[in-house]
């Protein structure tokens, strides 16, 4: 069996961040076109190896970069705002 291959967002980033926005779950999983069920997964920690499409919604969602949700920098700016 293939293990599958994605990428894992930070849940406690996405937790926050969803917080900061002041959204519920619900409310950031519809702008994320995704399931509650699935985001709150996310932000649990529980969902590792997500498709880069499900990364980037929540990213666009949340108003924030994916490197930001991913672990790769601690600036949690949209790529619009770092380049604007």
């Amino acid at each position: 069996m293939a293990q599958r291959s994605g990428f894992t967002p930070d849940g406690a980033r996405i937790e926050a961040l969803r917080l900061e926005r002041g959204l519920t779950v619900r409310e950031a999983a519809e702008k994320a076109n995704l399931s509650a069920r699935v985001f709150y997964f996310l932000e649990a920690n529980e969902r590792p190896n997500s498709a880069a499409r499900t990364v980037a919604r929540i990213a666009l969602a949340l108003d924030t970069s994916v490197e930001y949700l991913l672990g790769l920098t601690d600036d949690p700016r949209s790529m619009e705002e770092v380049f604007a």
